[in-house]
């Protein structure tokens, strides 16, 4: 895939608003490399958010704007609406997408995840496995597949999860990650790579394997903790796919359900 090829939707300012509070815009999250702004878009009628960029690059900023509109149709990312040149990146150019979840990460809400029952609990694992399952269908390596780099609600009852901040996902192939990052304090890194190995979908899915880890933190279901133990396995050969994974758990639920049928 050439990713110069796809021709990505651009949104004028002029249909975009900054939404504020006394007075202020509202920001909904603030780093060192980007910042996140509540606007509004005017022709869909509906509040968005803006991702801006201090020092990244048009090539950078555009390929995370590709995974996002390539992924569009999955359901698990913020539906992307488009390019719109804002913010104060070398491009001048800022990501617009879908207002989720009132921008909640799964790493807010990790305490209440705790009290769900069994079952909703497996709802929410199989969420997770088949997205990033949906990834690796289509060569993606995740990267940085963690907690606070997930939104998470309930809609009509139902745990909803979309991947944000995909500026590290690639294409087959992984990357070394930089020696400069405090590596051993990344819990959801593979060992593999805190030893200057490359990315994989092996590597995404022990991180897969360190959020199901705290999801079931304290269950005794031998098959999820079973299945918890092969994804973060520490040679990454033995770790299972996520499709594989997101199969697994379906079953733990269908046979859950059947006990109590």
């Amino acid at each position: 895939m050439d990713e110069a090829t796809i021709t990505l939707p651009v949104i004028s300012q002029e249909y975009l608003y900054f939404l504020r509070s006394d007075g202020e815009e509202i920001w909904l999250r603030h780093s060192g490399e980007t910042k996140i702004a509540l606007a509004h878009h005017k022709p869909s009628n509906a509040d968005v958010v803006i991702k801006m960029f201090k020092d990244s690059s048009f090539v950078d900023i555009r390929h995370e704007a590709t995974v996002n509109y390539i992924m569009g149709d999955t359901g698990y990312v913020p539906e992307f609406l488009g390019l719109t040149q804002s913010g104060s990146s070398l491009s001048n150019l800022s990501i617009v997408q879908e207002y989720f979840a009132e921008g909640q990460t799964l790493q807010d809400t990790m305490c209440l995840v705790h009290k769900f029952d069994l079952q909703v609990k497996l709802v929410l694992a199989i969420q997770l496995a088949e997205a990033m399952s949906s990834f690796h269908q289509r060569d993606f390596i995740i990267s940085n597949f963690k907690t606070d780099n997930i939104l998470f609600d309930f809609v009509d009852n139902y745990p909803v999860i979309k991947l944000i901040d995909l500026g590290k996902c690639t294409l087959q192939y992984g990357y070394t990650v930089s020696k400069s990052d405090d590596l051993d304090s990344l819990d959801y890194l593979a060992p593999e790579l805190k030893d200057g190995g490359v990315t994989s979908f092996a590597a995404d899915v022990y991180g897969l394997g360190v959020i199901l880890r705290d999801i079931f933190e304290g269950c005794v279901d031998v098959n999820a903790t079973g299945l918890i133990k092969r994804c973060m396995e520490e040679d990454p050969r033995l770790r299972p796919s996520a499709e594989e994974a997101a199969g697994h758990i379906m079953d733990i639920l269908s046979n859950m359900n059947e006990r109590h049928s």
